[in-house]
């Protein structure tokens, strides 16, 4: 559920840059919720679903949790219609906040040069399977604590049929 499988897709304002410091994108859904736009400053803090003596979803960080002033300079749409009634709060897509690596360091919820994933687009999918191949014989990556997920977004299995399909002329 991201903006590049367009899942998402910015409404308004703009995307996060390597440059913004204390930045968000937020849901229109949010955005209408609670009457902000583009521009506005807003206190956040991280949330991590818990659950509470009733059984209950809550924030299991609590109200002890750091915070952080953050300006909205995007709102993002859902283009993917999903049932969400029964899901915690904070596990619903319109509640996601997105945020720039400087903010999440000052949240606690990452760290100055380290990451939980990080993406990399290649301009030639044909070339995928070699290019990862090639990554793990540097030897930079330990494979006890590294993987790759490669997605060619069907590029291989479509090239072979489009390689392997006669083409009949009916007369």
């Amino acid at each position: 559920m991201t903006f590049r499988d367009n899942h998402l897709s910015l409404v308004e304002g703009r995307h996060i840059t390597p440059e913004d410091i204390n930045v968000v994108i937020i849901s229109e859904i949010l955005a209408a919720e609670n009457n902000v736009n583009i521009g506005d400053v807003l206190e956040v803090r991280p949330a991590e679903i818990g659950v509470n003596e009733e059984g209950l979803a809550e924030n299991a960080l609590g109200d002890n949790a750091p915070s952080t002033s953050v300006t909205v300079i995007g709102i993002y749409a859902d283009n993917v219609l999903r049932l969400e009634h029964t899901q915690p709060a904070a596990g619903i897509i319109a509640n996601q906040i997105f945020a720039d690596h400087s903010t999440m360091t000052s949240l606690g919820v990452a760290y100055q040069g380290q990451y939980e994933a990080v993406t990399f687009h290649v301009n030639d999918p044909s070339k995928l399977p070699q290019i990862v191949a090639e990554i793990w014989q540097t030897g930079e990556l330990d494979r006890d604590y590294f993987f790759m997920q490669h997605n060619d977004g069907n590029y291989m299995r479509i090239s072979s049929d489009l390689l392997n399909k006669a083409v009949y002329f009916l007369v």
